[in-house]
C-alpha cells in the first residue's frame, strides 16, 4: 500500500527521475512525457496522453481550500457539468459535476481504492481484501467480486461506493492549498452516485473536516506520544484483521505519532486521517504541547460556547443529584446519544468516560466553526439536542420532585 519508490537525482544541472510508474505496457512511449510549471516551486510531470493541462475548455488555477470550497458551491448555484482535476500534492483527484451536484470522484491513489475504504471503514476484515483482490481482472471489479462471493449484497456495495466518492472529496480538503484544473467538455463519470444531503452540504462538511484535520496537525509533533485507553469503544471489541485492531497493535509497538506514520502502510495524510479518528472515537489520546492545550477559543464563537458552557454546567448539577440518590449516573447512555449525532465517519461531538465533553472535541468544534456560520448552527443544534436528552433522561431515572429541581435550576444558571 506504499507509494511506489520515486528516487530522484540532480546531474549537471538536470534531474532524473527513476520510478516503477515509468515502466509501461510494451505498447506505451513511456518517454512521452511533459513537464508543466506550476509555481515557482512546484512542476507538474504528465503524461502526454493524459490531456493537456492547459486545454483551451479547461483553466489551471491554484488557492486555499476556503476558496476552492466556494468555487465548488458556485458551481453547485449555477447547476454546472465538468470534472474538476485537483492536485494536493498527495496525489491526483477527479470530481465529475452534473447540473451542480457531484456525481462521482476518482483518485491515482491507492488508499482510495474501494477495497482500501472499505477495510479502513470496517467493512471488510484484511484477510477479506487481500482475497477479494486477488480475483479483481479487467472484467471483474472489486465491487463484483464482493457480490458474488457474498460478502456485500447490492445495498451494501452502493453504500460502499457512495462512501469511497465521500472520502476522496473530504480528501481534497485536508490540504491548505490545493492546484486544480477545470473542464467544461470532460469525460463523463463513469457511474454516478447521488448524496441525499446535496453538495452544498457535502462541500461544507468536506471543508469542516479539513479545518479539524489541520488543527489536529498543528497540536502534535512526531515526539507526541499516542496512549491507548483501556476501554473498547462503548463495549465493541476490535479484533486483530479489523482495520481499527490493526491500527491499534501498531499503535502498541510504535506508541509516538512519528513511529506510527514511519510504519504505517498507509499514506502520511492518511494515517494522520486514521490517528485523528482514534482520537475522536476514544480509543486513545496524543500528548499535546503546553500551549496548544491553554490555547483560548477562536473569536466570534459566542452562540456555541454558550451552549457548550450550558452543557457543562448541566452535567456538573445531574451528577451531584444523581450522587444523592446514590443512582449510577448514565454516562454510557449519554456517550452513545452523543455520538449518533454525528455524520458518518466524521465524529466532531464526543463525551469521555464520564460523560462530559472531551477537551479534543471543543478544539474539534472551534476549529470547524471558525469561518462558517452554518457550522455553528449545525453544533449549536445538536449540543441542544444532547442537553435535553440528558434532562429527559434525568426525569425518567430520578425521582420526580428531584427531577424537576434540575430543570428549574438548570434554567436558573443559564439565563
Amino acid at each position: 500500500m506504499k507509494r511506489e519508490e520515486i528516487k530522484i537525482r540532480e546531474t549537471d544541472g538536470s534531474l532524473t527521475i527513476e520510478s516503477e510508474m515509468f515502466t509501461g505496457e510494451p505498447e506505451d512511449d513511456i518517454s512521452d512525457w511533459m513537464v508543466v510549471p506550476l509555481d515557482a516551486d512546484r512542476y507538474l510531470l504528465q503524461a502526454k496522453k493524459s490531456g493537456n493541462f492547459s486545454s483551451e475548455n479547461s483553466g489551471l488555477a491554484s488557492c486555499d481550500s476556503e476558496v476552492f470550497a466556494n468555487l465548488i458551491f458556485g458551481f453547485n448555484q449555477r447547476r454546472w457539468s465538468g470534472t474538476v482535476s485537483v492536485d494536493t500534492g498527495n496525489g491526483m483527484k477527479k470530481l465529475y459535476f452534473r447540473e451542480g451536484e457531484i456525481c462521482f470522484a476518482r483518485s491515482n491513489i491507492i488508499d482510495d481504492r474501494l477495497g482500501e475504504v472499505i477495510y479502513r471503514t470496517d467493512g471488510i476484515s484484511l484477510d477479506q481484501l487481500a482475497q477479494s483482490a486477488v480475483q479483481v481482472t479487467r472484467e471483474i471489479k472489486f465491487g463484483q467480486v464482493l457480490l458474488r462471493s457474498g460478502i456485500f449484497n447490492t445495498v451494501d456495495l452502493w453504500n460502499a461506493l457512495q462512501w469511497q466518492v465521500r472520502d476522496i472529496v473530504r480528501s481534497v480538503f485536508l490540504v491548505s492549498r490545493v492546484f486544480f484544473e477545470i473542464e467544461t467538455d470532460g469525460e463523463p463519470a463513469p457511474t454516478e452516485v447521488v448524496f441525499p444531503e446535496g453538495t452544498r452540504s457535502l462541500i461544507n462538511e468536506s471543508y469542516s473536516f479539513g479545518c479539524m484535520y489541520r488543527e489536529f496537525l498543528t497540536r502534535i509533533t512526531p515526539e507526541s506520544t499516542i496512549k491507548i485507553k483501556n476501554q473498547d469503544d462503548l463495549g465493541k471489541a476490535y479484533a486483530p484483521g479489523s482495520f481499527i485492531g490493526d491500527l491499534l497493535e501498531l499503535i502498541k509497538a510504535n506508541p509516538t505519532v512519528g513511529s506510527v506514520v514511519e510504519s504505517s502502510k498507509l499514506t502520511e495524510l492518511n494515517t494522520f486521517v486514521a490517528l485523528l479518528s482514534l482520537v475522536n472515537r476514544g480509543y486513545c489520546s496524543v500528548s499535546v504541547p503546553k500551549k496548544a492545550e491553554t490555547a483560548a477559543p477562536p473569536e466570534g464563537l459566542g452562540p456555541l460556547k454558550a451552549k457548550l458552557d450550558a452543557y457543562a454546567i448541566l452535567v456538573s448539577v445531574v451528577k451531584q443529584k444523581f450522587v444523592e440518590e446514590k443512582i449510577g449516573f448514565p454516562a454510557n447512555d449519554l456517550r452513545k446519544f452523543a455520538l449518533n449525532l454525528n455524520s458518518p465517519g466524521f465524529l466532531s461531538l464526543y463525551l469521555n468516560e464520564a460523560g462530559e465533553l472531551d477537551r479534543e472535541s471543543r478544539v474539534s468544534m472551534y476549529s470547524q466553526c471558525r469561518d462558517s456560520a452554518e457550522r455553528i448552527e449545525y453544533f449549536v443544534i445538536r449540543l441542544e439536542s444532547l442537553i435535553q436528552f440528558l434532562l429527559q433522561v434525568s426525569g425518567d431515572l430520578l425521582p420526580y420532585k428531584t427531577a424537576k429541581n434540575v430543570r428549574v435550576e438548570y434554567r436558573s444558571m443559564v439565563k
